[in-house]
């Protein structure tokens, strides 16, 4: 029949494991910390990219409502009668 020894835990290893608790904890608090910043830097990096292309769309689409005005006025366009044969 095996011999089981019990061991009654010591102050010195309830301390030890404590501290690897605590340190385990504000690990994780850091990390935690760390992936937020980290999201919040991607999420500011999206937004800059999404502003900028979303100014670009705004740009082309005033060009082209100017290109359609320019090409719809009547001083642009030719009257058939006055063209050269």
């Amino acid at each position: 029949m095996p011999t089981v020894i019990s061991s009654r835990p010591t102050s010195e290893t309830v301390q030890s494991a404590s501290s690897v608790a605590i340190a385990s904890h504000a690990s994780q608090n850091n990390g935690d910390r760390l992936i937020k910043m980290l999201k919040s830097l991607y999420q500011a990096d999206q937004q800059v990219k999404f502003l900028h292309l979303h100014a670009e769309a705004d740009y082309l689409m005033q060009q082209l409502q100017t290109l359609k005005q320019h090409h719809s006025s009547p001083e642009n366009s030719v009257p058939a009668s006055s063209s050269k044969n």
